[in-house]
């Protein structure tokens, strides 16, 4: 999932996710597609979890609390 836009207050942000990295999982989850990551967060608000990303044709891993969705 590409991520597109962000809130520069909202928690990936702050974890330090930008515009323009892919999401593949969520805590080992294979992310498919936007449906797939707003399931994978949906149920986890106040969690913290490990998200897989592609930056730059790199793989890197970050840990982002999940909020909850206003």
């Amino acid at each position: 999932a590409l991520i597109a836009s962000l809130d520069d207050a909202g928690p990936a942000a702050q974890a330090g996710l930008f515009v323009g990295d892919v999401i593949t999982a969520i805590d080992g989850d294979l992310v498919t597609g936007p449906d797939s990551l707003r399931q994978a967060l949906a149920a986890r608000p106040g969690v913290k979890v490990n998200v897989s990303i592609v930056r730059a044709g790199q793989a890197q891993a970050v840990d982002v609390t999940i909020g909850s969705r206003s």
